[in-house]
């Protein structure tokens, strides 16, 4: 059939040749034949390469970022030292090709997904490599590659960007388990997260935009029915970055030279030592301390107390104390931290308040930190400031509403390496504003 029409008797006259053209054709289809296979099997080769470069570029962003939180680093030694750090998990052929000018810094716009170009911000980095043949530096082909100088153009853009989550700046959270006592109320975008499970009393509430975030849906736990329960569940996972940089934390404030955590309310960074100044008395007031300056005291096996009162504008760091505060003991623009590692390293024997009674406006935010662990009594006021600690914390029950002592967190975290008991009758909340002068680390994300 197939030598009965014209093409067929082409092919068919061209099949049966002996006199060597068959040769030559042969050669000229083969090389067509090839050269048709070698671009899907070189754009797929294209696909691996971006793979590839497109992770090197995610390492790099990330990478850089991370080490231009330190603020002893210029942006360009940031660069400079995150691409040395990476540069042994990046491509050998991409190694010969990037450098430092393709990472720059700038400011990233979630709302609009935009990158703008700032050298002088932490916030974003940008990674952009761009391969292409103009430039003399594009991607060799695979097929045919070495008999020609046939090459594609690739580029590959990665961004990083510096965030703080909504969860972090108001919740309670726990590497362990969160028990949330009867009658609390978890009010409207406020945050509870127990690594290991949430157990919620009766006669709570979660408010509409409350969330309750466990790893699994089975790990979350409630008394009865809890209006808004269900809705506030949420299954993922949370982590707390502060909890691990205790020692970098008094580190800073030993060291002059370095100001990554200095509150704005400190105005001479020198250290002023109650051990060499020879006052260590076992019982505190607010008369000890100069405003604008950092403390420093240890102990040998005991606690110090603080007497009731305003304590305001100062910083005090220890190796080892615990301390212990008396009735209605206020804290404003203040931080305490310590390396003590007793379950109690806080405790407190009556209503304390833990930031300013001033409806989260700005400033007025307080930060307890310690190794070990926090007990504090009925009466607990955390407001627009943090408590965080290695180990467990536990605040009381009032013992009903009629002592007027319900716990209060407003705009505040309670953090805790362990597991975190809050009594009955408390009311957790956000704040309308953000409150400054607190603990804070950045998040870094891949943002595209």
């Amino acid at each position: 059939m197939l030598n009965r029409t014209k093409a067929g008797r082409m092919i068919y006259a061209w099949w049966r040749d002996t006199r060597g053209a068959m040769s030559v054709a042969s050669v000229l289809v083969i090389g067509m034949l090839f050269s048709f296979m070698a671009v899907p099997v070189n754009l797929a080769y294209l696909s691996v390469k971006k793979t590839q470069y497109q992770g090197a570029a995610d390492l790099i962003a990330y990478s850089v970022l991370h080490e231009a939180q330190n603020l002893d680093l210029t942006t360009y030694q940031a660069r400079f030292r995150a691409f040395q750090s990476v540069t042994p998990f990046i491509p050998q052929d991409l190694q010969d090709i990037i450098n430092v000018s393709h990472i720059r810094f700038g400011d990233w716009d979630e709302e609009t997904q935009t990158f703008s170009v700032d050298m002088s911000s932490r916030d974003a980095v940008e990674v952009k490599i761009d391969l292409n043949s103009a430039n003399g530096n594009g991607v060799k082909a695979l097929m045919l590659g070495a008999l020609s100088t046939w090459s594609m153009d690739l580029e590959v853009r990665s961004y990083s960007a510096a965030y703080r989550p909504k969860c972090i700046k108001a919740g309670v959270i726990a590497m362990g388990e969160v028990k949330v006592g009867r009658n609390t109320l978890i009010d409207k975008q406020y945050c509870l997260h127990g690594r290991t499970g949430i157990t919620v009393a009766s006669g709570s509430e979660f408010a509409e935009g409350s969330s309750a975030i466990v790893t699994s849906e089975r790990l979350f736990t409630t008394s009865g029915n809890i209006p808004g329960a269900q809705d506030a569940l949420e299954v993922g996972r949370k982590h707390v970055a502060l909890l691990g940089q205790l020692d970098e934390i008094l580190e800073d404030f030993e060291n002059p030279n370095e100001a990554r955590f200095t509150p704005s309310y400190i105005t001479n960074e020198t250290v002023r030592d109650f051990n060499e100044i020879g006052k260590t008395p076992k019982v505190y007031n607010p008369n000890y301390f100069v405003a604008g300056r950092i403390h420093k005291r240890n102990c040998s096996g005991r606690a110090l107390r603080f007497e009731g009162g305003l304590y305001k504008d100062f910083v005090l760091i220890s190796d080892n104390c615990a301390f212990v505060f008396k009735n209605n003991v206020r804290f404003e623009n203040v931080m305490i931290i310590t390396n003590n590692g007793w379950d109690r390293s806080f405790f407190s024997f009556n209503v304390m308040k833990v930031g300013a009674s001033d409806g989260c406006a700005p400033g007025g935010g307080a930060v307890l930190m310690a190794r070990g662990g926090a007990y504090f009594s009925a009466g607990l006021r955390v407001i627009g400031s943090q408590i965080a600690v290695g180990k467990n914390v536990f605040v009381e029950t009032s013992g009903g509403g009629s002592r007027g002592l319900k716990n209060r967190v407003q705009g505040g975290s309670i953090f805790a390496n362990g597991n975190i008991a809050l009594g009955g009758d408390n009311v957790l909340s956000v704040c309308d504003a953000e409150t400054a002068n607190r603990l804070e680390v950045d998040y870094i994300t891949l943002v595209r």
